[in-house]
């Protein structure tokens, strides 16, 4: 309610002083040389020194011809959401732009539909768009580029109010789950690396029974990982043998028509079998516990004593202890195979598609605001955005220099911290940019005779991601979909207590509170969906989502 009042007042004190922010021409320098000036609303993050004097804000001015100033918000989202919503309401002049405002597609729309953001659909596809076109134009994944502005825009409407960002990842982060199997307990039980369900099964009892760390005592957990902590979801990872499913996205697709693979005969094979671990002592109870990385590190890399866990998951770069070699014992486990026809795939993550830069409506030169987000996905750009200063914190690679994945790198990096360390160097955040990594490959010396932690750890982790990225892709998969405000609220009422549901129900299964070998309690739980409303939900979202696609 406090939301819609805010919307009333503000409409009310604007629509005397708003006028319409057509497309209008950059103005020109005056007779003075005055350089035209923009405003940008930004989030202050603590590790940029000074926007107005950065090295990022300088070049920027000095390629489009503008001047930069600032409004600075808190760098806590919801709070320097809560302070525009305020400006709105109180019929404060907005920035120019406001850059990297993390809102939810719903508000996003609303507040362009009430006026406060202009669409800016027009621009694409004209001179306006060079470098956006340009970067859109060398992405990797040819589904993707189409994909860039369909995200963002309103399916009813065909209004597009953000500025686009995009990301893929070249590495580890395109795979939802990264599962690892002690390598060292392998070798130790005289076992494989397993490849189906029944073949695991037999490593986690030998894991289970022939003390494979050699310290006399029964401390071992076969297998652990954590429903909580991202990446680490061991339980999804051997669903995923049975039937693709991915909780972040929900929804499996078939030839356009969605489906829900937590109702089908497939999903319950996998219960049963993860209940069999579980009863047997092979899938730990701490898998539903542990909440964090820093307890996940004590799981993989324990402080004191050798591995206490014999297959674990979590992020790659986040689930282990600085300078402790037990990491080294580990290797990616790929994909079970169980031949139901619809299981054999790792959880794959989609790109990032982000829309949280916008022009308002109180913009009196939207064309020159429009050139210098589209400045931000030029190649020279992105190189400065993300990692400094060129000819100091990096350089382009000279031939020859190879990206992780053997592909000639594109820049040669000197120090990697410029994006996560206080400098004034970049505005240490990404958006209103086109970045695929696989395009802008960083120099990667696999031949380094650096012995030290770090580097071996980056050797360790670039033999991971070669294995990730080829191991169990699915070739349909549905990620995203775009909500018209028609159809929002009624959509997030049924998916949240949905979702919910069933990652409660399938820990009930696991643990066997709920027998999923009994057909009452299977059929208890289907019923349960309906009451909550499943099939309405996957009607809605297949309706957005052929929206979307048209």
């Amino acid at each position: 309610m406090k939301k819609y009042l805010a919307f009333l007042l503000a409409i009310v004190t604007l629509a005397a002083c708003m006028t319409g922010c057509g497309k209008k021409e950059p103005a020109p320098k005056g007779n003075d040389g005055e350089v035209p000036t923009i405003t940008i609303g930004i989030k202050q993050n603590p590790n940029t020194e000074d926007y107005e004097t950065n090295a990022f804000t300088k070049f920027i001015e000095e390629n489009v011809g503008v001047n930069l100033d600032f409004v600075y918000f808190s760098n806590n989202a919801s709070e320097a959401t809560q302070q525009l919503s305020l400006m709105m309401a109180g019929g404060e002049k907005l920035p120019d732009i406001l850059w990297f405002f993390t809102l939810s597609k719903p508000a996003m729309m609303e507040y362009g539909t009430d006026g406060y953001f202009i669409d800016l659909a027009p621009y694409f596809g004209t001179e306006h768009s060079k470098h956006f076109d340009e970067a859109v134009s060398q992405i990797s994944i040819e589904a993707d580029k189409a994909k860039i502005l369909k995200m963002g825009t309103d399916p009813e409407t065909g209004a597009l109010y953000g500025f686009p960002c995009y990301q893929h990842s070249s590495g580890a982060d395109n795979a939802t789950n990264h599962i690892s199997i002690n390598k060292a307990w392998l070798e130790a039980v005289g076992a494989e690396i397993p490849t189906t369900p029944d073949e695991l099964y037999d490593v986690l009892k030998k894991f289970a029974t022939m003390d494979p760390n050699g310290n006399g005592k029964k401390d071992e957990l076969p297998m652990v990982g954590s429903t909580k902590v991202s990446r680490a979801d061991t339980l999804e990872w051997i669903t995923n043998a049975y039937i693709y499913n991915n909780k972040q996205h929900f929804f499996d697709i078939d030839n356009g028509k969605l489906t829900v693979p937590y109702v089908q005969p497939e999903y319950r094979e996998a219960l049963i079998f993860m209940n069999k671990l579980y009863k047997e002592g092979l899938i730990s109870p701490q898998v539903f516990t542990i909440a964090s990385t820093d307890e996940m590190k004590e799981v993989m890399t324990p402080t004191d004593g050798p591995a206490i866990a014999g297959i674990t998951g979590g992020h790659i770069l986040l689930c282990y202890n600085d300078n402790n070699d037990t990491v080294f014992e580990y290797e990616y486990l790929p994909a079970l195979d169980a031949g139901t026809g619809k299981g054999g795939y790792r959880q794959q993550a989609d790109a990032v598609y982000r829309y949280s830069t916008f022009i308002t409506s109180d913009c009196e030169n939207p064309d020159l605001a429009f050139d210098v987000l589209d400045f931000m996905c030029s190649r020279e750009a992105l190189l400065f955005m993300r990692y400094g200063v060129e000819g100091t914190d990096w350089d382009y690679a000279e031939e020859g220099m190879l990206d992780n994945f053997g592909k000639q790198a594109v820049v040669q990096v000197y120090d990697n911290t410029v994006f996560s360390s206080q400098n004034n160097q970049c505005w240490h955040n990404l958006d209103s940019t086109i970045v695929d990594y696989s395009v802008v490959g960083m120099y990667s010396p696999k031949d380094s005779t650096d012995e030290s932690f770090n580097s071996r750890v980056t050797r360790w982790k670039d033999d991971w991601i070669l294995d990730m990225l080829q191991d169990g892709i699915k070739d349909e998969l549905v990620f995203s979909v775009v909500y018209p405000g028609s159809k929002t609220e009624e959509i997030s009422d049924l998916a949240t207590p949905i979702s919910s549901y069933v990652m409660e129900a399938r820990a009930l299964f696991v643990t066997g509170t709920k027998d999923p070998n009994s057909d009452k309690d299977w059929n208890d739980y289907l019923k349960d969906l309906e009451a909550l409303g499943l099939t309405r939900y996957r009607d809605l979202v297949q309706e957005c989502y052929d929206m979307m696609m048209k």
